[in-house]
């Protein structure tokens, strides 16, 4: 491949990780979402799906910690999505 990921510290991927959990945080209602409706479930599937295909919300592919140049070239394939859920 001819743009092989780069390997970055761990320290400063755990950085990326801590802010997109940050950014990508869906809070829900406990009371409504112990029993949720079909409407609900759904509605929050859409809300995942939106942010895996907005490539913004992701970690992007050539950020990579894995010494391995076989894993940083498949990276270049599979960009990671950290999301943050909570519920009150």
């Amino acid at each position: 491949m001819t743009d092989e990921p780069v390997q970055i510290l761990d320290e400063e991927y755990t950085k990326l990780v801590i802010q997109k959990c940050e950014e990508n945080h869906i809070w829900l209602n406990k009371l409504i979402y112990l029993y949720p409706s079909d409407e609900q479930k759904i509605k929050l599937a859409e809300s995942i799906l939106d942010k895996l295909k907005d490539k913004s919300t992701q970690i992007p592919s050539d950020l990579i910690t894995s010494e391995s140049e076989v894993m940083r070239e498949m990276a270049v394939l599979i960009p990671v999505l950290y999301l943050r859920v909570n519920w009150s």
